[in-house]
């Protein structure tokens, strides 16, 4: 799962650099967080589906499967092993989304350019639970060093700056921190559910 998303983030990334300022550039980001969406959930299901086979003709594991259990043990297992993290991910992204877009409506698009909204939700969709948590971190930490770089140089202290480019690398860095490094801390797994 941690490759596809890389390819999503690296795709969308990749076109921001190429079609940004387009017409159809904030359609595009749309469409892509809508069938990142849809792509996880299909993988997710394919997921279940084959955990389901490998359980039927195993000769261990096919007790867990009806007629000696009953169905509702292999959905709550397959809702929790494959579908719990994206789902908690995915409501955290449309808050973020919907949020976001609220705020920059009512303070007419001060915070944020058009597709902006979607590249921090896919960010965060992507992340998984509990990766957003880093996500978020991660994101404020560059941020903050961006800011204080800019204190430290010669640019005005008026100056505006964009989290446009740093939504999607940001993801980037999260993902692959959280799968190389801290899935292998003890309290990574207390995090993650």
């Amino acid at each position: 799962m941690t490759f596809l998303t890389l390819i999503i983030i690296l795709s969308v990334f990749t076109a921001s650099l190429f079609l940004r300022g387009r017409f159809f550039w904030p359609k595009v980001v749309r469409y892509s967080f809508c069938l990142s969406i849809l792509v996880i959930f299909i993988l997710l299901l394919l997921f279940s589906f084959l955990q389901f086979t490998e359980w039927k003709n195993s000769e261990v594991s096919q007790y867990l499967l009806p007629p000696h259990q009953p169905i509702s043990y292999f959905i709550f297992h397959s809702f929790n092993q494959f579908f719990l993290s994206y789902l908690l991910s995915f409501g955290f992204a449309l808050v973020f989304l919907y949020s976001a877009k609220i705020f920059n409506r009512k303070y007419k698009e001060r915070f944020f350019e058009i597709e902006e909204p979607y590249l921090g939700a896919l960010g965060i969709f992507l992340s998984g639970w509990p990766g957003l948590l880093f996500y978020i971190i991660f994101l404020l930490v560059f941020y903050l060093l961006f800011h204080i770089s800019l204190l430290f140089s010669a640019r005005s202290s008026s100056f505006r700056i964009s989290l446009y480019y740093l939504w999607l690398p940001t993801a980037l860095f999260a993902i692959i921190i959280n799968d190389v490094y801290f899935s292998g801390l003890g309290w990574w797994n207390i995090l993650k559910i």
